[in-house]
């Protein structure tokens, strides 16, 4: 069962006699029943019957996060779009980690990159997502993070103002993206078949169709770097 929080009501009843009011609190795993009893008798454990009401997903149902180098800033590393309920997806600013390594309540990292994938095989690929709101903390894109996104029509990293580096294929397959906007007051990036930038190219990113046709077609895969 994956994190989250269920919200449930009910009743332990004997002979017709409600004997206590059964609700739940948060769970991680497990549900953990509060019982109050509200009238004398015994009250059989088994014969309780829950109906559940309400599952409110959390953000680590679906994403899985990495803490990078700097032990301040954490990477996207993988989305299971097969529990996510929605294909408008959000990526979360900032994270949080315990000491013991799971991602609930403790440390708090900014997310700043969405993690390299292999030939292909992206944190989004061929994930059925029609939307992304990205964080304004990102930097980075990684290779193929979203190679194979047919429903995307649109990408907006206009508030992504420290985004630097794009991957390449990070787009190819998005055959419906339409529109790309940069972010804010970054007109000068390069280019390059090769991650090292050699002999780089550069390109105008102020035209949002041009922007998804560069970056499906033309230069799709091409390393992008922004020239700050």
């Amino acid at each position: 069962m994956p994190n989250g929080s269920i919200s449930v009501s009910g009743r332990i009843e004997g002979d017709d006699v409600p004997l206590a009011e059964v609700a739940t609190a948060d769970i991680s795993g497990q549900v953990t029943l509060a019982i109050t009893q509200t009238s004398s008798g015994p009250i059989d454990l088994n014969q309780i019957d829950i109906t559940l009401t309400e599952y409110i997903p959390l953000v680590y149902d679906y994403f899985t996060f990495g803490v990078n180098d700097d032990g301040k800033t954490a990477t996207l590393t993988d989305y299971y779009s097969s529990l996510s309920d929605s294909t408008d997806v959000v990526i979360p600013s900032t994270v949080s980690q315990n000491l013991s390594g799971e991602w609930i309540e403790g440390n708090t990292y900014t997310v700043t990159a969405i993690a390299d994938g292999g030939y292909n095989w992206g944190v989004f690929y061929d994930s059925g997502i029609t939307s992304v709101t990205f964080p304004s903390s990102l930097t980075s894109i990684g290779n193929n993070a979203f190679n194979g996104c047919r429903g995307l029509t649109s990408v907006d990293l206009s508030g992504c103002t420290s985004l630097t580096s794009i991957g390449s294929w990070a787009f190819y397959g998005c055959s419906a993206l339409e529109s790309v906007v940069f972010p804010e007051g970054s007109t000068g990036w390069e280019v390059s078949t090769s991650s090292s930038m050699t002999n780089p190219i550069s390109v105008d990113v102020t035209n949002s169709s041009t922007n998804a046709r560069n970056l499906t077609d033309t230069y799709d895969n091409y390393y992008w770097k922004r020239n700050v």
